[in-house]
């Protein structure tokens, strides 16, 4: 089951996600978020999200990848990529 997210929700989901990143040694990337939960973290939306829209940028010139998918928060605090 999908959780809603709300800022607190995003917020948490992003610093796991850059926890997972440090643990694999991965090297550092920018991430921009995009759709509801940019609006949402941003303060112009009081509503929740189902999912988190990203594009990880290695640097503002050079585009790695660019995903769409859901994030939902466990309550073991475990960060699951559906």
């Amino acid at each position: 089951m999908i959780k809603s997210l709300n800022n607190q929700g995003i917020d948490q989901a992003l610093r796991l996600l850059d926890g997972r990143l440090v643990q694999a040694g991965a090297p550092p990337v920018n991430l921009v978020v995009c759709g509801g939960a940019a609006l949402i973290m941003a303060g112009l939306l009081s509503r929740t999200t189902r999912d988190v829209d990203i594009v990880a940028l290695l640097d503002m010139r050079q585009l790695i990848a660019a995903v769409t998918t859901s994030a939902t928060c466990k309550p073991c605090n475990r960060l699951e990529w559906n």
